[in-house]
């Protein structure tokens, strides 16, 4: 969808009384979080909740994938500073990474809440046997 399209579904969205929009740094690239950010200056946390993911890669490096410690560090960063906010409302983990143990991840999205980046953390996409991993 083209930047303006997007731009105009959103101010649709909220004219229309959306409350949450659920976006990712991999939804087509990192516009994903730019269009609502351009909503206008404020508007995005006033009775609004942002969700956004980490996971898929974001870049060419090792570190610029998954659900390591520093790429939740590094990627959470972006999104409030692309939606024009101070912090996002769920920050979610947006698959299962096997490579990471799971303690990892999870005083990672820990300590992203506690800086104030993100008020609460979850998954979009986990099955029941990944669950147990």
């Amino acid at each position: 969808m083209e930047e303006d399209t997007a731009a105009a579904c959103t101010r649709a969205a909220l004219a229309a009384g959306t409350t949450t929009f659920d976006t990712s740094d991999v939804h087509a690239g990192p516009r994903a979080e730019a269009v609502p950010g351009r909503a206008p200056k404020g508007e995005l946390h006033e009775g609004i909740e942002v969700f956004t993911e980490v996971c898929f890669p974001t870049g060419p490096g090792h570190n610029d994938r998954g659900l390591a410690r520093k790429h939740i560090m590094e990627s959470i960063d972006n999104p409030p500073r692309r939606l024009r906010t101070d912090y996002v409302d769920l920050y979610q983990a947006h698959r299962h990474d096997h490579s990471t143990p799971l303690e990892e991840t999870m005083e990672a999205f820990a300590d992203v809440v506690r800086s104030g980046k993100a008020l609460h953390i979850g998954v979009s996409e986990r099955t029941p046997r990944a669950a147990r991993t």
